[in-house]
């Protein structure tokens, strides 16, 4: 350890040993040209030109880009589709844990496998089951699908979100929690205007926790708005549904409501919301 200390104190952290980006994107080609050219310069100037090289922010680089897709269809067991709908939740429960895994080990997804099978199966447990762990792992499971899939799960979007918004009647936390992840990670397949009829639907539903969800899940969505993508014909559609909720006995109902109005009045401003 003294010996390593003795080379770390050696080190110029201020001079020409201060570390220096050594890898760059091809964006950032521009800022490589420029750190050569500083480094080929001598005296204090090159350590300020190196400096200021070093002061521009570089471009955030996404980590699936780095990943290879996979296509985890070809490696689910040939009994899934039939032990998916076993009468026994523990059979159900095993082989979604083992889709589950394979969607973790594999966070990026090839895009041009066909999942409409799969969707189509575990929407019918998010549905229908009544168990709530397999429910939960469902869920997550579906997660992983949008997540890994990004805009080539578009197509499943809707259908999606209809399921899970409806589903959110299961008063459970743990479930709640598994669907709104669902939910925010299916949105980026779809925009306010492609969902507005179902979400009307259900912002009408008999069930208060299921308004009072599907309210906060569009708080979201509405805080990422702007007048272009929510221009007022689709506002309109939003409105109405919204303003009534917010006269409900039901204070959960009652005040999601209003959280949703008043984000569309920061993100919108009062003239594009008000009639």
């Amino acid at each position: 350890m003294q010996e390593l200390q003795t080379e770390f104190d050696k080190l110029d952290l201020n001079g020409a040993d201060k570390p220096r980006q050594t890898r760059f994107l091809r964006s950032q080609q521009n800022v490589k040209q420029k750190q050569e050219q500083a480094v080929a310069s001598t005296g204090a100037s090159a350590s300020a030109a190196v400096d200021d090289v070093d002061t521009e922010a570089p471009e955030e680089l996404d980590p699936l880009e780095m990943l290879d897709a996979a296509n985890i269809l070809d490696r689910l067991p040939k009994d899934f589709f039939e032990k998916i709908e076993s009468k026994q939740w523990k059979d159900r429960k095993e082989v979604l844990d083992d889709l589950l895994t394979l969607l973790t080990q594999n966070p990026k997804l090839a895009p041009d496998a066909d999942y409409f099978e799969l969707v189509k199966a575990l929407s019918k447990i998010i549905s229908k089951d009544s168990n709530v762990p397999v429910v939960i792992v469902t869920a997550k499971c579906m997660t992983g699908l949008a997540k890994g899939l990004r805009k080539a799960f578009k197509n499943h979007t809707i259908n999606v979100l209809e399921v899970c918004l409806d589903r959110f009647r299961e008063k459970k936390p743990n479930v709640l929690e598994a669907l709104r992840e669902t939910c925010e990670a299916a949105y980026p397949g779809t925009n306010l205007e492609q969902m507005a009829e179902v979400a009307v639907v259900v912002l009408a539903h008999k069930t208060p926790i299921v308004r009072q969800s599907t309210q906060q899940f569009l708080t979201k969505c509405f805080a990422m708005a702007t007048q272009t993508t929510l221009p007022k014909k689709v506002l309109k559609i939003y409105l109405p549904p919204l303003i009534k909720n917010t006269g409900e006995a039901d204070a959960g109902v009652r005040d999601s409501a209003f959280e949703c109005l008043g984000m569309l009045w920061k993100c919108l401003g009062e003239k594009h919301v008000l009639p």
